[in-house]
């Protein structure tokens, strides 16, 4: 049996500012189609994907953390959203291209994130 690909999603929308919709789909732009239909200046924006093992446990996680949510929309910045998609799919920290604020120093055996 071939297992259908999930991803975990984020989408925004400047109407909403500071919020961000977590969510979960097989067909991403059929679901970000759904979402365009129902607002006329057609303003969601995907702001990130990633393919992961469980989107359950992604969604479940999301709910529980924060009492700035509102269904699967959460007041929590881009960053820091994929931060945690990163730690719960991967059990380690988002890759330095997401923060701004790490840099990389090359090691033969690893990358070593260290603050600037």
């Amino acid at each position: 049996m071939v297992m259908e690909k999930t991803y975990i999603y984020i989408i925004s929308n400047p109407a909403f500012k500071g919020w961000n919709k977590i969510g979960k789909t097989t067909d991403l732009l059929a679901r970000l189609s759904c979402y365009q239909t129902g607002d006329p200046y057609r303003a969601y924006k995907l702001e990130y994907y990633m393919e992961v093992k469980d989107a359950n446990i992604h969604e479940e996680h999301f709910r529980n953390i924060s009492d700035d949510i509102n269904g699967e929309w959460i007041k929590l910045s881009l960053h820091k959203i994929i931060k945690m998609i990163h730690k719960l799919e991967f059990r380690e920290e988002a890759p330095y291209m997401f923060d701004k604020s790490l840099r990389v120093s090359h090691s033969t055996k690893k990358n070593v994130y260290t603050k600037k």
